[in-house]
């Protein structure tokens, strides 16, 4: 009999537990609204660069190449680095916390492995490469929407995933453009109501 109650008070304190860590995860989701903003302007601004300055003819394919790998890497360090200073300005470390952060660190760190992959099979990028970042990102937002218990950032993560199916039928102009639009409608708008929840309420 007592081995039940002992179990039982187990499960509740594991309850509980689960709970705390899905609050936490809340409010560490508001904090974070900044990057998914910086994202979904970052790229479509970089898209607007690479058509108008970089793809054009007589640029060396190495620059054209390497254009998207430097790109993805600025951003991940600024990401990297207002990470840390948000952590330094007094957010609380949590293990709610930690998930989150080592999620998108997972994520960015896959999205670097298909640069190389793609790379080194393919030579170039073509629309199933950018289908497959697209994938990455749906699976990191429904993840990252379950973890913290909002049903509507979860979806945002199959509209990441419907967009990878059509971005996979199209050329590489129409792909890397639907793509920029993805990225400023599933990251800037997310973002920017994240960070408007956190704002003071009258």
């Amino acid at each position: 009999m007592n081995d039940i109650h002992s179990e039982q008070q187990k499960a509740i304190k594991d309850l509980e537990t689960i709970k705390t860590f899905l609050e936490e995860g809340q409010k560490n989701l508001r904090d974070t609204g900044f990057h998914f903003m910086f994202w979904g302007l970052f790229i479509p601004a970089s898209l607007a660069v690479f058509y108008l300055l970089v793809a054009r003819p007589g640029t060396p394919e190495y620059i054209i190449t390497g254009f998207w790998p430097v790109v993805c890497g600025i951003g991940a360090l600024v990401s990297l680095i207002a990470g840390i200073r948000s952590d330094k300005q007094g957010r609380a470390k949590s293990f709610a916390s930690e998930v989150h952060s080592l999620l998108w660190v997972g994520i960015l760190m896959a999205i670097g492995v298909t640069f190389l992959v793609q790379f080194i099979g393919a030579k170039s990028f073509d629309s199933l490469f950018i289908a497959h970042i697209a994938i990455i990102l749906g699976i990191g937002y429904w993840i990252h929407g379950t973890l913290i218990q909002l049903t509507w950032f979860r979806l945002v993560g199959l509209l990441w995933i419907l967009a990878a199916v059509g971005i996979s039928l199209l050329g590489l102009s129409a792909a890397s453009g639907i793509m920029g639009g993805a990225t400023f409608i599933c990251s800037f708008i997310p973002g920017l109501i994240l960070h408007r929840s956190q704002s003071p309420r009258s």
